[in-house]
């Protein structure tokens, strides 16, 4: 399995892996708190108590969604995704989209959509990019190897790698490829148009293919709209 598996085998895999060891998952399971003991650790749910040698934390860096307040002048017959709540294209109504937000949601949700509908995508800064792979190993492998997997936010390299997120395995040409359009950084939304940085503007028509207009917002860890 590659991290650069689409999500379709690496859920395949997943459902092997826990059939294979017979692993009592539960799943929408709220953790509300996690404490040390003599033995190792102590889980509490809402509904359960566990006990544990070890613990793996992968809530991930962006957990709480980020709506930026420039979407609240959209007006409500303009459909609006984050991506936290994003599934697939069928899920979206039909039509065009803009996807705002140039972080690796950002990037992959516009071209995932591109494959069946125009896709423009809204990016406020430039994010560093780094390749999937590196002399024939994937980037994963490499980070694990040099155990920045295991540094802490406070150390030097931990503190540059949270102040930004790292655009991994793919970049504007490729999009270009397939169709996406990019946009400078939103500023506004009223009504059914948003204007951009460089003053353009993206209005939903009303009709054609650009008479839904699925709006999805990119979460910023930092409260920056990317």
């Amino acid at each position: 399995m590659s991290a650069s598996s689409a999500k379709d085998p690496v859920v395949d895999y997943l459902q092997t892996y826990v059939t294979a060891f017979d692993l009592p998952v539960q799943l929408n399971a709220r953790v509300t708190s996690l404490t040390r003991t003599d033995d190792g650790f102590e889980i509490r749910t809402t509904d359960d108590t566990f006990h544990a040698r070890q613990v793996v934390v992968a809530t991930g860096p962006f957990r709480v969604p980020f709506v930026p307040p420039a979407a609240q002048g959209l007006e409500p017959s303009v459909p609006q995704v984050h991506c936290a709540s994003y599934r697939n294209p069928e899920a979206l109504p039909g039509g065009s989209v803009l996807v705002v937000g140039g972080g690796n949601s950002g990037f992959q949700i516009a071209e995932e959509l591109a494959a069946t509908r125009q896709v423009d995508l809204s990016i406020g800064e430039r994010a560093p990019r780094l390749p999937q792979r590196l002399a024939g190993r994937d980037l994963f492998w490499w980070l694990t190897r040099l155990a920045l997997l295991r540094v802490t936010v406070d150390s030097r390299p931990g503190r540059r790698a949270s102040r930004r997120e790292f655009i991994i395995g793919t970049n504007k040409r490729r999009l270009r490829k397939v169709g996406v359009r990019f946009r400078p950084r939103l500023v506004e939304a009223d009504g059914r148009t948003v204007r951009f940085a460089d003053g353009s503007t993206y209005t939903a028509s009303g009709g054609g293919l650009g008479d839904r207009l699925p709006f999805r917002l990119h979460l910023d860890p930092h409260r920056r709209w990317s």
